[in-house]
């Protein structure tokens, strides 16, 4: 059977139908792909998460006072610090 039939008898058949040979043909190949790496699968999933690296820097630098005669700097730590 050419693929050309092939493809004419899947579109043929009912939605539900072509729903479940294409869920068994996709399941049985991703079964035989070799598996990726792990790394890529955990930065996919599991994102990066910023409160390790808050912690981790929280205390480590001081923040200048305010200068009256420096508007930039007092924007910045209005601005900028919490």
């Amino acid at each position: 059977m050419s693929v050309e039939q092939l493809i004419a008898e899947f579109k043929a058949l009912p939605a539900a139908e072509r729903r479940q040979v294409a869920n068994a043909i996709l399941s049985d190949e991703m079964s035989r792909l070799p598996e990726g790496p792990k790394v890529l699968k955990k930065t996919v999933h599991e994102p990066a998460g910023k409160t390790a690296f808050s912690e981790r820097w929280t205390g480590k630098f001081t923040l200048p006072e305010p200068d009256p005669e420096d508007a930039r700097l007092t924007y910045l730590l209005h601005r900028f610090s919490a």
